[in-house]
């Protein structure tokens, strides 16, 4: 059910039938600042139908043939009518006050994003490898929650991508029509950090960790690490800032912080 008066929007990414996504929209539901929500796929199935009419929720079918996760984000993006929205992974779980955490305070941000735990099994990883590299390579919010020099973002991102993608909220109003980058199926998140960058608008970044990202066998950066395209599109990106000898350097230092998600 769609409220017109609410700001925020969470896009549900749904693919397939995940055993996860109650539990995602549950946490969306409980959330104590209320948003819409949307379930959005381009894998239509009766699972979905079913879930989404048991907790009232809009389902939105993609019924063009994607190239690549890519367009599924975003028909997902273009989904959201309200100013902010998060595109939500299914199998992740969002902290009941995740969206209050986002729209306190300065909201002029063209992206606001948080620390976030990971989870295995039943298990709530609080801190590994991939966690320390993450965070360290933001330190510079460690003095200033929001950042609106575009050199500082991109230095940020310079060294590899900290930023957890399901953990993001997007300003409408500062990113208007803005599409993601339909030739990579993983680093489309971090292309699109870079391009965002440019933007006369803050980068936020909320300390507390409000998001539980889900790693599993099924997912799509597992299954992106076993077919070597995460790191055939990570050697590409870090070229692309960094040139052909020092960005190949820099991309097997970064591979080591895969180990967390094998």
């Amino acid at each position: 059910m769609l409220e017109k008066n609410i700001c925020h929007t969470f896009i549900v990414l749904a693919y397939k039938e995940s055993p996860y996504l109650e539990e995602c929209l549950q946490s969306l539901l409980n959330q104590t600042l209320k948003s819409n929500i949307i379930v959005a796929t381009s894998t239509p199935s009766e699972y979905l139908e079913k879930i989404c009419l048991q907790y009232s929720i809009q389902l939105r079918i993609n019924l063009n043939a994607a190239k690549s996760i890519s367009d599924d984000w975003n028909f997902a993006y273009q989904s959201a009518k309200s100013d902010f929205v998060t595109l939500a992974h299914q199998d992740d779980i969002y902290c009941k006050n995740y969206t209050k955490k986002i729209l306190a305070g300065d909201v002029d941000f063209s992206i606001a994003f948080t620390d976030y735990y990971e989870i295995k099994g039943s298990n709530i990883v609080r801190l590994n490898l991939n966690l320390l590299i993450k965070r360290l390579l933001l330190f510079p919010f460690f003095f200033k929650s929001n950042i609106s020099n575009s050199f500082i973002k991109k230095a940020v991102l310079a060294f590899g991508s900290p930023i957890c993608c399901p953990s993001v909220t997007y300003n409408k109003k500062k990113i208007g029509d803005f599409n993601f980058n339909s030739d990579y199926g993983i680093d489309m998140d971090w292309l699109a950090w870079l391009e965002l960058a440019d933007i006369k608008a803050n980068f936020k970044y909320i300390k507390q960790p409000v998001v539980c990202h889900r790693i599993h066998d099924e997912s799509e950066t597992s299954n992106g690490l076993q077919d070597n395209r995460r790191q055939s599109e990570d050697l590409a990106v870090f070229q692309q800032i960094w040139g052909k000898r020092l960005g190949s350097y820099l991309a097997r230092i970064y591979s080591y912080s895969y180990k967390s998600n094998r």
